[in-house]
């Protein structure tokens, strides 16, 4: 009897544990060709809670990359914030899907921006899901046609991947980022132009490529498998 009663509590705690999460949709989130008459661009995605029960879920934004001048904003499923506001809760039903979208506000301005949201169970912080919106803008000046014409590729990849400039050498110094915003691989182009990440784990990455002087000329994302 012990054991049976035993073996059924066992089963609920983990049907609790299994059923209170939370998923966010489509992952990542990619907009490319932004330009600067753009006023307002917006990365659309949906956050779901996956839970049997009612959840408070808290989201947080992080700026990972962005372009000088240009600014970025949250809307949940209750309201579209100011560009100052990097946090708030939501109550979902059970089952409930939810507005979980990114926006970037390029003023005028050439550039890209990588945002990160993280979503977490207020009641249990072990639960929580990571979200990456990518912008980049069409370059249109003299300086941005060389970064338009970098490719970056395969991508994704699960060993290596190589850059590609019809522009010439521009790249000198090639850095990954993780999405805490840490470096974790930095190459010295000098004429190579492919580069080995076999070892890194799966998920999202920042390629971050620089200039001689160490200008960052272009950010992509890179999905390692």
């Amino acid at each position: 009897m012990m054991k049976n009663l035993l073996a059924i509590l066992l089963t609920i705690c983990t049907t609790v544990v299994l059923s209170a999460q939370v998923s966010v949709s489509p992952s990542p989130v990619i907009v490319e060709g932004i330009t600067v008459q753009d006023s307002d661009v917006a990365a659309y995605s949906t956050m779901t809670n996956d839970a049997s029960e009612e959840r408070v879920y808290r989201w947080v934004r992080t700026e990972l990359s962005i372009s000088d001048g240009w600014e970025s904003a949250v809307c949940d499923k209750n309201l579209c914030w100011f560009s100052n506001v990097d946090t708030k809760e939501v109550t979902m039903a059970a089952g409930e899907e939810g507005t979980m979208d990114v926006h970037v506000y390029p003023n005028g301005v050439e550039g890209s921006a990588v945002v990160q949201i993280v979503i977490t169970d207020v009641a249990d912080t072990t639960i929580s899901v990571t979200n990456l919106y990518y912008f980049n803008a069409t370059p249109s000046s003299t300086n941005e046609v060389q970064v338009e014409k970098i490719t970056m590729f395969p991508n994704p990849t699960d060993d290596v991947f190589s850059i590609s400039s019809s522009s010439g050498n521009v790249v000198k110094k090639v850095v990954v980022y993780n999405l805490i915003g840490r470096a974790v691989r930095e190459f010295e182009t000098a004429g190579n132009r492919t580069f080995n990440v076999a070892d890194l784990p799966r998920g999202n990455y920042l390629v971050r490529m620089l200039d001689k002087d160490g200008n960052s000329i272009v950010t992509r994302l890179l999905q390692k498998l």
